[in-house]
């Protein structure tokens, strides 16, 4: 249903406040006429008083009508101009029963006029002015010619002078004429300055919703305080950092959400113990309990009187740039190792050749008892374990590969758990559930990813030594809104990682294995980083460990 304009509403209410207006001027006017009458005695004057109240039972009936005909008549206007000359009518009337030229009731004809003028036009004004003007000319008219007699004085034709009559009738007139003009003036006025204020408003509120548009769409952090340190304003982006909703935080202190800052006077004195500081990194907690840092500077909040009313506080996450900066510390790191790596590598390589290659000829050409030949068999295994390290620090520290084939990770999966079956670290009691998606091959260097596959599936057995499941998963995922992925999924019944070590277990030369070097993890990570992926681990002490490597599908330099 469509709902009425204010115009409309304002124009509605002006007529009810109009019936309520006659009904109030019809009751005191009866209550006047009844205290006249009770000190006349109930005189020559009765029939007066009998057609003064005559007319204002009348006026009460046309009141209720007009109640009644505003919900049927849709022609608001019209309705009024039926009113002003019913009006008209019922005080011409009054006037003649009240003694026509001497009657105190013309007094009411412009009220009819400027409720006219008011609710109408001008046009309404005059048209309610003149048929003022026509029904108090003929009243006199007429009495002046003896036609009609007055109720009060029936002699008072016989002496009423023609001069004095016209003058009567004349300012009466004219008087009706100026008030018609100037209320239409009042009305135009009051419409204008109506015209001007609504558009200040509307001007007003477009400029109230441009600054919160404004403030709302900013990817910065807003926050507004008073003098008091209670939060008045907090916009979108503030609620995506903290998680928390402004219905949450209205009127509430500022140190609910920024902890480590010290508030007083309306003023930040101290951020995290240091004083004076007016940009300056802090950390907060979230609605969900997450540690966020984030960077921050604030500024008084002045009113135009150049009076401060409170702060305002701009702010921003940081988490992904100290993210960032901690991949970069860490991609020095490794820059700093391939560097050792490729020296070393070149430079043990050498004496372990040499070794290797003067243990087989010993072998072969002298005759040695059991017990040398299991020394030279230990030389030859620490020989393959050093050339094993010195591998994955190669691999660790290689430059990102530029050998990017389509592999087909089901078939990879089965040669290496059949081929890593065979190996010490195997269990007899480890039980293998392979569950792989056929016909999704991702493109990449096979050798790094069978190596990184290869290091999660090793760290699951070792995980079990005393048997258990591993279960080894690959599945699609089309989540992602940079295309599709494939998931390998690599899960043990294993003794798990403590939490304290998780967030670190894929840092280089992080282990807590006895013989472990703590590259396994890591060449993980750079390899799946290398190819555009992702890795997740989940870990529970004595329950196990589940690690989720993502590959993309189409991987895009």
């Amino acid at each position: 249903m469509e709902q009425p304009s204010e115009a409309v509403r304002e124009e509605k209410r002006r007529f009810l406040w109009l019936i309520l207006v006659r009904i109030f001027i019809v009751t005191v006017l009866l209550g006047f006429s009844a205290v006249m009458e009770l000190l006349m005695g109930g005189s020559a004057l009765s029939l007066t008083y009998f057609a003064t109240y005559y007319v204002l039972a009348c006026s009460y009936l046309v009141s209720i009508v007009y109640l009644v005909l505003d919900r049927k008549v849709k022609n608001r206007p019209a309705l009024i101009c039926l009113q002003s000359f019913v009006d008209i009518f019922l005080i011409s009337i009054l006037v003649y029963a009240a003694g026509t030229i001497h009657s105190y009731y013309t007094t009411l004809y412009p009220l009819v006029i400027i409720y006219s003028a008011l609710l109408i036009d001008r046009r309404g004004g005059v048209i309610a002015a003149t048929a003022s003007f026509f029904c108090y000319g003929m009243l006199i008219s007429l009495e002046y010619a003896g036609i009609l007699i007055s109720p009060v004085d029936p002699l008072q034709s016989r002496y009423l002078d023609a001069g004095y009559a016209f003058s009567r009738v004349f300012t009466h007139g004219a008087s009706f004429y100026i008030i018609a003009f100037l209320a239409s003036f009042l009305k135009e006025k009051e419409q204008e300055a109506r015209r001007l204020l609504q558009e200040k408003t509307s001007a007003f509120e477009r400029l109230d919703v441009l600054h919160r548009s404004i403030i709302e769409s900013v990817g910065t952090g807003i926050v507004t305080t008073d003098m008091k340190g209670c939060i008045k304003l907090f916009n979108r982006a503030a609620e995506e950092i903290t998680k928390y909703r402004f219905a949450d935080l209205n009127d509430c202190p500022i140190e609910q959400i920024f902890r480590y800052i010290a508030f007083e006077n309306g003023n930040i004195n101290q951020v995290n113990g240091q004083g004076n500081v007016k940009r300056s990194e802090t950390e907060i907690i979230s609605k969900t309990g997450e540690k966020i840092v984030v960077g921050f500077s604030f500024f008084p909040l002045m009113s135009p009187e150049e009076i401060q009313i409170g702060t305002i506080i701009i702010f921003r996450d940081l988490t992904p740039i100290k993210e960032m900066e901690k991949e970069i510390e860490r991609n020095r790191r490794l820059a700093v190792i391939g560097e050792m790596s490729s020296v070393l590598a070149h430079e043990i390589r050498n004496p372990l050749a040499t070794i290797a290659g003067s243990i087989q000829l010993l072998k072969k050409d002298i005759l040695i008892d059991d017990s040398n030949r299991r020394l030279m068999d230990i030389v030859l295994r620490g020989k393959d374990q050093l050339e094993s390290i010195m591998q994955d620090y190669l691999l660790l520290s290689r430059p990102k590969s530029t050998d990017y084939r389509p592999v087909d990770i089901k078939s990879l999966i089965e040669e290496l758990v059949e081929l890593m079956s065979f190996g010490a670290d195997w269990g007899e009691d480890i039980e293998v559930s392979l569950d792989l998606c056929d016909g999704h091959a991702i493109c990449g260097n096979e050798n790094e990813i069978k190596q990184a596959i290869r290091n999660v599936i090793l760290n699951a057995v070792q995980a079990m030594p005393d048997g258990g499941s591993l279960d080894i998963e690959t599945k699609l995922d089309c989540s992602m809104a940079d295309g599709e992925c494939l998931l390998v999924v690599v899960s043990d019944t294993g003794i798990g990682v403590a939490d304290e070590n998780l967030p670190r277990i894929t840092e280089p030369f992080f282990t807590t294995k006895e013989r472990g070097t703590g590259l396994g993890l890591a060449i993980v990570k750079r390899v799946l980083d290398s190819h555009g992926g992702s890795l997740a681990i989940e870990s529970e002490q004595a329950k196990g460990t589940r690690v989720v490597m993502r590959y993309p599908i189409r991987f895009k330099e």
